[in-house]
């Protein structure tokens, strides 16, 4: 049997081909945008427009030019006899919502916001919740937020091409932590889902042991869910990270 050996690329011609790429992106006529290693696009481009076109911080729905919330409003407007210019001009301008970039928390500013109206991480929001769970509706948001101190961050994700932040001692963005959950958590890795104390140095690893706690919801109930370790403090958030 005869074995035909494939031909080896050439060295040269392939850094030959870099430098002329290389030029054609350092040209004064290459759009900057798509310079860098990972390309943001800003909302309003007009050819990579993704943002409503109502105004709002939501992504667009599917291949249209609104964003679901304000779809569902312009059909509504549409059946009652509506013009399209008309709910563009009336149309209120909505928070952001899933899918965004994301966005620090208004504490920690190395956590990313888990509640984006809010702008709270895991273990700020746990903190909210549990006050509004002892102060009722009276709660006055601006009063606890004075009162709260910097957590200390986890640093980038541990996915080599994320560029997002950690938001537990796992070491993983939120979006690629979920991913990690769905997968049936390969590795054995402990689940560290809650945040926890001020910035008085390096974030800890994660235990190897994961234990039980609780945090509250938007109505005060409380739910189970994972922390790092054993240890908790008595207002039941974790202490160890």
């Amino acid at each position: 049997m005869t074995l035909a050996l494939l031909p080896q690329p050439d060295a040269r011609e392939g850094r030959d081909r870099l430098e002329i790429l290389s030029a054609l992106i350092s040209a004064p006529s290459f759009d900057p945008l798509f310079r860098g290693d990972i390309v943001k696009v800003p909302a309003g481009h007009p050819v990579y427009r993704w943002n409503c076109l109502a105004g709002c911080e939501r992504t667009v729905m599917g291949h249209g030019d609104l964003c679901g919330a304000h779809q569902a409003l312009w059909r509504r407007h549409r059946d009652e006899g509506g013009t399209r210019a008309g709910f563009l001009q009336a149309a209120q301008a909505l928070g952001p919502g899933e899918g965004i970039e994301e966005r620090p928390c208004r504490i920690c500013p190395d956590r990313p916001a888990c509640h984006l109206t809010l702008r709270l991480c895991h273990y700020h929001e746990h903190r909210w919740y549990s006050y509004r769970g002892q102060h009722g509706d009276g709660a006055d948001f601006a009063r606890w937020l004075a009162g709260q101190e910097e957590a200390a961050g986890y640093g980038r994700c541990r996915v080599r091409v994320c560029p997002e932040t950690a938001f537990s001692p796992l070491g993983l963005c939120s979006r690629h932590d979920a991913r990690y959950q769905r997968e049936g958590r390969p590795g054995g890795a402990p689940s560290c889902r809650a945040s926890g104390a001020p910035a008085t140095g390096a974030p800890e690893k994660p235990s190897p042991s994961g234990t039980p706690t609780s945090r509250p919801s938007a109505a005060g109930a409380r739910r189970p869910r994972r922390c790092c370790g054993p240890t908790r403090s008595t207002s039941g958030a974790c202490t160890r990270c």
